[in-house]
């Protein structure tokens, strides 16, 4: 009999061990599982602002290409740009490169030109896109 209650002893302490395995193993599968979703949720917010990005960068290259067509001035009235999901509906841009300090001169083929106009750039800032986003010519 004393050999049967060792057996029954020994045999629990087991159990015991394999219970506090796995709880460890549990533990250790959720702390990866709440660092996979950290770093997706990380991820989605990023995506979401580079998306918000393209879109403001797509509009301000159509003012670009647009201007001076169909009644679009951007250099007398600055345009607005209008990103989905933002509470303020239009965020105002500025451009550059309109007054009389936007002409310069160039040479071509030995041939002097002056009073160029320099390429004209707009520039938008907003939290919600990062920053200062600048699309056109050099800013310099």
């Amino acid at each position: 009999m004393h050999l049967s209650n060792s057996k029954k002893i020994s045999i629990n302490r087991q159990r015991g061990d394999f219970l506090i395995e796995s709880l460890i193993g549990l533990v250790l599968m959720a702390i990866i599982g709440m660092g996979v979703v950290f770093v997706t949720s990380k991820m989605s917010v990023a995506q979401k602002d580079m998306r918000l990005q393209e879109i403001a960068v797509n509009q301000m290259r159509a003012l670009l290409l647009n201007n001076g067509t169909g009644g679009i001035d951007i250099c007398a009235t600055p345009p607005s740009v209008k990103l989905p999901g933002v509470d303020d509906s239009a965020i105002q841009t500025k451009v550059f490169g309109c007054d009389a300090s936007g002409l310069t001169t160039a040479v071509i083929g030995g041939i002097t030109i002056s009073d160029i106009r320099k390429p004209l750039y707009i520039s938008v800032t907003s939290d919600v896109l990062g920053g200062e986003v600048i699309v056109g010519g050099s800013g310099s």
